[in-house]
């Protein structure tokens, strides 16, 4: 058995035996019980060693559990009271058991108050020791044990992975870092056309973070051609080094001291080839655990709260209790359920638990460990990682507390060495992840919609991520862009594809928070030209769709900076299709409130004018309203704009949901002249007007200026 406290302890040999609390459950028929009640015996228990004490310490942290602990110990007024709880529950869950528990505390009325849910899975299957077979978790992740179980995880790739390209070419990096067999041989810079033969090279996904890193620039080429100053670079560089001649590589790509940072066409150049540099990577080790490149990404650890725990239950059950565990109750369609712990006798209750947790050896580990270690660690909130890990053939993660591997064949850990269990399951809400699997499931036979709807996943997850610069929207999604070209084999326009553009146009932002942030050189038209989380369209062109599609796409073209698939000086979308003038309204219409901006508006209801005029004299006196019908679509606006320039312009009508874009023109005078988008808009069956949305665009269709051909910029 693991070191556990006696609270941990009674959950595995005596959970059968507490008292039932049947308050709150945490799912229908599983309530909760009691694990501390007193901060302090908690964190006393973390400090004596408890290894699932530890874990829950672990979700929060150490400085709150202290503020914690103290606010318990205080006086404090009545309507400042603090409070701490934890519980847990056992819950079964397809074919395992989870062990869920739930803490609250802090001062109630206060931001600091807490509330964590932390599941653990315990197992019993064959699949999850032979995972966690041959775990050798050690007290660091510095060289020893698990740097050996990193060279067996490349090793296995490179020998049996055929799927992951063991022999990719003659591709190699402008440049590379030089770093010899030893400590003892001198790092330089050196030119890859200078070499006679092709190398094997590590590349480095890492975080700049806030603080000042050296770098290459035109001052300092010649010197580090020469000799790298290692005294002058951060400790995740000289760490990712030795990894590097851990894994039996000399050369090692850096973005910092690779790319000549003060020299914009080499930044550009190397920007366009950034995914090839991670593509042809014998192996990418990310530093993914940490927040910069300062302190390192070496660890110091409790391995016992890293690896799987191994525990054994053994009770010799209460014959008596033996037949109320296979007791049910009927339901009204002739099934049965297991009956709610309110209905149970306490005799019951135990024998219900003794059922779903029998005797025998079992593997328990955090539901969430790569969750946390991967998807939400801190390298993940960066832009130009998302194509890094997506790109590299294999990947070395040295996460905050061990090390994970991914290749397209096998993902592993420390924990579990041997790949992960069956039994193990991802969070399907994490972004990245779905993206990672969408993109893995293209290949060059997939149909035209699996790979539209694996380039939506990616957006969705790549557009979560942060960048310094939002110039570099496209540029940092160029490589899977060029990858996703040989599948759909159609030309890219700015972040979005030709074959399906008329209907790509209809993206929007997941939460248009950040109105008005907007990239320089991008069109309108374009995710790239706003900033925030993109959620796309998943329509694809078809002979039925084409039947409900309400405009024509006449033209598109962009003018690439340099790259086709990066950074673009401009664009133009021409597209001929009806045109309805929108007058929203507050409230209380007040006609010399039409320039108000549409996130002030009061009320949601907008006036459909059928007259395509823009004479606001022609209001009622009486009821001030403009003469027309009342419809009420959904606007999801990526950009401040004024009311009385807003335009509807239907694309398609999928499934009785008219979906189009709120468009602008550039010069309010100017109908004729170019326009911008700023945002979309779904009108739904049931919304207000729905019943004559088909009659009213085609009454405007036929109106003069009602259809227009316009270029959106």
């Amino acid at each position: 058995m693991p070191d556990l406290c006696d609270q941990c302890s009674a959950i595995i040999n005596k959970h059968h035996e507490l008292p039932p609390q049947i308050t709150e459950p945490f799912k229908f028929g599983y309530g909760k019980y009691t694990l501390y009640e007193d901060a302090d015996a908690f964190l006393a228990s973390v400090r004596a060693g408890c290894v699932i004490c530890k874990r829950i310490h672990g979700e929060a942290h150490s400085k709150w559990w202290e503020r914690l602990a103290r606010d318990m110990k205080q006086k404090v007024s009545i309507s400042k009271s603090a409070w701490f709880h934890m519980q847990y529950a056992l819950v079964p869950s397809e074919g395992a058991l989870r062990v869920e528990f739930e803490v609250k505390g802090g001062l109630i009325d206060m931001h600091h108050f807490r509330h964590l849910r932390i599941p653990l899975r315990i197992v019993a299957t064959a699949d999850a020791f032979d995972a966690a077979r041959g775990a050798d978790l050690a007290t660091d992740t510095g060289p020893g044990p698990a740097w050996s179980i990193a060279r067996g995880w490349l090793q296995t790739c490179l020998e049996s992975h055929r799927s992951c390209g063991h022999d990719k070419g003659d591709f190699l990096p402008t440049r590379l870092l030089y770093i010899g067999t030893g400590p003892g041989d001198p790092a330089r810079l050196c030119y890859t056309k200078y070499l006679k033969s092709r190398v094997q090279y590590i590349s480095l996904s890492h975080r700049w973070g806030n603080i000042q890193i050296f770098r290459l620039l035109r001052e300092n080429r010649l010197e580090l051609e020469k000799k790298l100053p290692l005294d002058r670079l951060p400790k995740t560089f000289l760490d990712a080094m030795e990894v590097t001649r851990c894994l039996g590589a000399e050369y090692i790509w850096i973005d910092s001291l690779c790319i000549v940072q003060d020299d914009q066409s080499d930044w550009r150049y190397e920007a366009a080839r950034m995914g090839d540099v991670y593509r042809y990577s014998w192996c990418n080790v990310a530093a993914t655990g940490f927040e910069d490149s300062k302190r390192g990404m070496l660890v110091e650890r409790d391995s016992r709260v890293v690896a799987p725990l191994y525990i054994r239950r053994h009770y010799r059950y209460k014959k008596s209790l033996l037949p109320f565990a296979v007791q049910s109750m009927p339901t009204a369609g002739g099934n049965t359920f297991d009956p709610p712990a309110k209905f149970r006798s306490h005799a019951q209750e135990q024998a219900r638990r003794t059922a779903i947790f029998p005797n025998g050896d079992y593997v328990c580990f955090d539901e969430r460990f790569w969750d946390r270690g991967i998807t939400l660690a801190p390298l993940m909130g960066r832009g130009w990682v998302f194509q890094e890990r997506l790109l590299s053939p294999r990947t070395l993660h040295f996460g905050a507390d061990q090390l994970f591997w991914e290749c397209r064949e096998a993902e592993s850990c420390e924990a579990f060495p041997n790949g992960l269990p069956r039994d193990f399951h991802r969070s399907a809400t994490y972004k990245s992840e779905r993206a990672a699997d969408a993109l893995g499931r293209v290949t060059d036979e997939s149909s035209r919609k699996t790979a539209l709807d694996a380039w939506n996943a990616v957006l969705l997850s790549y557009t979560s991520a942060e960048l310094t610069k939002q110039c570099d929207r496209l540029p940092a999604l160029s490589g899977v862009a060029k990858d996703m070209q040989n599948v759909l084999e159609s030309r890219y326009l700015a972040g979005l594809w030709e074959a399906a553009l008329l209907y790509q146009l209809l993206w929007r932002l997941e939460q248009p928070d950040r109105l008005g942030i907007e990239t320089s050189g991008a069109p309108s038209w374009t995710w790239a030209s706003t900033a925030g989380t993109v959620v796309g369209n998943n329509l694809v062109p078809s002979h039925e769709l084409a039947e409900r599609t309400l405009a024509e796409l006449i033209e598109a073209n962009v003018q690439p900076l340099d790259d086709e698939m990066g950074e673009v000086e401009a664009g133009s979308v021409t597209i001929s299709a009806t045109m309805i003038h929108l007058i929203p309204t507050p409230k209380r219409f007040d006609p010399r409130e039409i320039g108000q901006k549409l996130e002030d508006v009061l009320s949601p209801w907008i006036f459909f004018w059928p007259y395509g005029t823009r004479d606001y004299t022609k209001y009622s006196a009486e009821s001030q309203k403009p003469r027309g019908v009342e419809i009420d679509p959904i606007i999801h606006q990526d950009r401040s704009q004024k009311l009385d320039e807003v335009y509807l312009l239907p694309i398609v009508n999928h499934d009785g949901t008219v979906k189009g874009l709120v468009v602008v023109p550039i010069d309010p005078e100017n109908l004729d002249g170019p326009w911008k988008r700023c945002g979309m808009f779904e009108f739904k069956p049931g919304a207000k007007g729905a019943e004559n949305i088909d009659a009213l665009i085609a009454e405007q269709d036929k109106m003069e200026g009602g259809h227009r051909t316009i270029q959106l910029i």
